[in-house]
């Protein structure tokens, strides 16, 4: 059975993260096919692991972000030749074995499935992790070649995250989760208002975000609304603890990716958040 993996990437540089070359033969695991997107052009040391390890690698244009690379390679390939398509991006770091979560996808017969999901605005499956059997492919083509990218992000998610579960749940394909939101149905964002929830359940992926705090300024207030905590050890201890086969070095994983906010920042961000939470207290409200 030939089965495809597409992985969206951003790269600073030119070297392969530590934590891709793990994600990635992770992958290879459990998928026949694997390219890997990029926008930069690669060094010798990450050319030689791709040609190691049997990955072919595509030079695309730096447009419509994960899933206008995504649209480029399916609007142009055979995706018949599949059974299963696999749409990954480089914005987590996968830190567990996948076994747990594809035996889940396998017995669970679902036409196609995530990791996590939302419901606000409209139910979808986020977009770091996504899986297709060969059943919706004909209708998941339709949707990428009839669906224009853009650089505008919010558009992007309205229009591709959102707009592909509700394109192919009107066609009458089932979908599901792996991870549960344990009833959670309020305006935050699932991934981060349940993250640790979610390492409990078994993810097996953690945002780079969260590991690199770097989080943008416009995300930061309602990261505090949220009474989020920003500290990366307290995930990654909550992880060694949950985590029973650990693939990541984490300080090794923290060499490749500079901090994104300094220690006045947190400090600052730490500030506002307890602000808030006395806030609420104090009118007697509750968060979500």
């Amino acid at each position: 059975m030939k089965t495809l993996c597409l992985y969206a990437s951003y790269l600073n540089g030119i070297g392969l993260p530590y934590y891709s070359n793990v994600y990635l033969k992770e992958l290879k695991k459990h998928f026949t096919d694997i390219i890997y997107l990029h926008s930069n052009n690669l060094d010798t040391d990450s050319i030689s692991f791709f040609e190691t390890n049997s990955i072919e690698t595509k030079l695309l244009s730096n447009d419509g972000f994960d899933f206008g690379q995504w649209q480029k390679v399916i609007v142009n390939i055979n995706l018949n030749e599949y059974n299963q398509l696999c749409l990954v991006n480089d914005s987590c770091v996968l830190f567990a074995p996948l076994d747990k979560l594809m035996n889940w996808f396998v017995n669970s017969k679902f036409d196609f499935c995530g990791l996590s999901e939302s419901i606000f605005n409209k139910k979808h499956l986020q977009s770091y992790f996504l899986i297709f059997n060969k059943s919706t492919f004909k209708d998941l083509a339709c949707f990428f070649e009839s669906t224009k990218a853009t650089n505008n992000i919010y558009q992007v998610i309205n229009d591709f995250e959102i707009g592909l579960s509700q394109y192919l749940i009107s066609k009458n394909y089932s979908c599901g989760a792996f991870l549960s939101n344990d009833g959670y149905a309020g305006e935050f964002a699932p991934y981060y208002k349940c993250l640790e929830s979610h390492i409990k359940q078994g993810s097996p992926v953690i945002k780079k975000k969260v590991l690199f705090s770097s989080y943008r300024k416009v995300e930061q207030f309602t990261l505090a609304r949220m009474n989020f905590n920003i500290n990366a050890d307290h995930y990654i201890n909550i992880i060694k603890e949950f985590t029973k086969e650990l693939l990541i070095d984490f300080d090794k994983a923290k060499l490749d990716h500079s901090i994104g906010m300094s220690t006045f920042d947190k400090f600052v961000y730490n500030i506002k958040r307890l602000t808030i939470i006395n806030y609420k207290k104090m009118k007697g409200n509750r968060y979500e």
